[in-house]
């Protein structure tokens, strides 16, 4: 199935890369991995956004029993030899015995120890996923920026402790802007919001949202503050 090749040789891609240094590397870091593989092996230029668009609809289908149709001869070959393989018929002929080695362990479990043992221990790995999938994380605050942690229940007590926002721990910060600064975007809108601390001092954030010592909600700054506070030529 053309889907399962593809969707093995951007696993290998993401493998080989980590090897090299590349410890997060992203589908377009992989498909230009697989692309270089492809003009070098079979001097066959097929570029990184094409692969990945094979590679997205092969994810979409996954699960389902339609494929995906890689037209390119070429292609198909080099990603079977990315993969070890001389051939599309010699890596079919190895995921149909790969396949069948999965369902012979599923029945030979089930003569061994019963039907209600694999029903209880697939009971068992959902609930474990869904309870760890549903775990809170957490975040507090360190200096000018937000960062994850794990729960500590004097930090939550005293008010130290956040759930986990994505949009905080990426936009949320804590700045101190000049006469250089930008303030406002094409649209007038504000880009700094500002606050007091607890010692009564303003101070200043990327993004709208409480103030993260004192919970109180900031106020988008205005040119009335700027020209105040940090820039009288404003």
């Amino acid at each position: 199935m053309h889907k399962l090749l593809i969707i093995h040789a951007f696993e290998k891609a993401e493998e080989n890369l980590i090897k090299k240094g590349d410890n997060e590397p992203s589908k377009s870091r992989k498909a230009q991995e697989l692309s270089d593989f492809i003009q070098e092996e079979l001097k066959f230029s097929f570029g990184d956004k094409s692969l990945k668009n094979y590679f997205d609809k092969a994810i979409q289908l996954k699960e389902k029993p339609l494929d995906i149709s890689i037209v390119q001869n070429k292609v198909l070959l080099g990603l079977c030899k990315y993969l070890n393989y001389e051939n599309y018929e010699e890596f079919a002929t190895w995921l149909k015995k790969n396949q069948q080695g999965r369902l012979i362990k599923v029945i030979d479990f089930i003569k061994k120890y019963g039907i209600h043992t694999l029903f209880l221990i697939l009971f068992l790995i959902l609930l474990s996923f869904l309870i760890t999938k549903n775990e809170p994380k957490w975040m507090i605050w360190e200096n000018n920026h937000y960062i994850e942690t794990t729960f500590d229940a004097e930090n939550f007590k005293n008010g130290f402790l956040k759930i986990y926002n994505e949009d905080s721990m990426k936009k949320f910060k804590k700045v101190h802007p000049d006469c250089n600064t930008e303030f406002f975007d094409v649209h007038r809108k504000p880009k700094v919001w500002y606050g007091k601390n607890r010692d009564g001092k303003l101070e200043y954030f990327t993004s709208p949202g409480l103030h993260p010592e004192t919970g109180n909600t900031l106020k988008k700054i205005t040119p009335y503050m700027i020209n105040k506070y940090i820039c009288p030529a404003f």
